[in-house]
């Protein structure tokens, strides 16, 4: 063998060393970077301190994108996020959804207090424009992280891809407390989702009585309408909450109200399944007429008729149902 055919092999020997020991190195950072994110979900806090010691990465990613912090936000508590805070990690970093830790820790008031302290962005939006104000006000007893984030300027109005606000998704958790905060700080009342919802007609349709009114105290439209035009009363009818029903007349929802396909609040509640009586009485009480054909010529009697001679029938036919 000649001298420069050994210098060959010895140049090609040190480029394969050198290849492996990168390789090595960049598999040992995701090992103890993997490792991390794991501790932090068992809550194995020693063995979190240990990973940190030896280097792991705080900002590191798992395959959605998301940092030790958001698992920390997701399954750690304040102490461990302020730990992690301390070393580096960003606040605002964002995961493949475009969620942040902040949006993840929206129900906990120490983690959001400890992500405030370090600059996280009240404002951010997820990939479908949903804000942490939006998050935390669908959580059930978040008042105090609401609190906060309004103190610290998140936007009481913000809406979705899909038109929500926080309004809304405090309508469909039906915490009153939550639902007044906003209100006091300027949430719009006749904000409608994509569908034309407002946040009475979600609190309706959950059947979070507390909820529907106090917007309606707080001068909700009880008369506003879906795509489908379809209102609150509709709503309660068809899912036969009778307390509901009558609140939301006694507010001044109108009977007579037709939706698109021509379906009054008294036809819907002969459709409905349960065959009783006591909200069709409601609303006949207050004045629905009750021989209204729809598009597709029902009417209420037809309706009602299809599941025998029920209490429903004969309340139709007393009332003067004739078709």
């Amino acid at each position: 063998m000649n001298l420069r055919h050994w210098r060959s092999i010895k140049a090609s020997l040190l480029v394969s060393c050198l290849f492996l020991h990168t390789v090595g190195e960049v598999v040992h950072t995701a090992d103890i970077n993997q490792a991390l994110r794991a501790a932090i979900r068992s809550a194995d806090y020693e063995k979190v301190n240990s990973l940190l010691k030896k280097g792991a990465d705080v900002n590191a990613r798992d395959e959605e994108g998301m940092t030790a912090l958001m698992h920390a936000a997701l399954y750690g508590n304040a102490e461990l996020m302020t730990s992690l805070l301390e070393r580096g990690a960003d606040p605002n970093a964002r995961s493949n959804a475009r969620l942040t830790a902040l949006m993840l820790a929206a129900g906990d008031l120490d983690k959001v207090n400890s992500l405030l302290a370090k600059g996280a962005d009240v404002n951010a939006r997820t990939s479908s424009g949903v804000s942490p104000l939006m998050i935390s006000a669908g959580h059930r007893g978040a008042i105090n992280v609401v609190k906060r984030l309004l103190d610290q300027g998140a936007d009481t109005n913000a809406q979705s891809a899909a038109g929500d606000t926080a309004l809304i998704h405090a309508a469909i958790c039906g915490d009153r407390e939550i639902l007044n905060e906003l209100l006091v700080h300027g949430a719009n009342l006749e904000a409608i989702d994509a569908a034309n919802l407002t946040a009475l007609i979600y609190a309706v349709q959950c059947g979070n009585t507390e909820a529907m009114k106090l917007l309606i105290a707080k001068g909700a439209n009880v008369n506003a309408r879906t795509k489908l035009g379809r209102t609150s009363l509709m709503a309660a009818v068809r899912r036969n909450f009778i307390e509901i029903v009558r609140s939301l007349l006694d507010a001044g929802a109108e009977v007579n109200l037709r939706d698109q396909n021509g379906y009054t609040a008294l036809i819907w509640a002969a459709e409905n399944e349960s065959g009783d009586p006591s909200i069709a009485s409601a609303l006949l009480e207050k004045g629905a007429e009750i021989n209204v054909r729809a598009k597709d010529g029902a009417t209420a009697l037809v309706w009602a008729g299809k599941r025998g001679e029920t209490r429903l029938v004969k309340l139709l036919r007393k009332s003067g149902a004739t078709e």
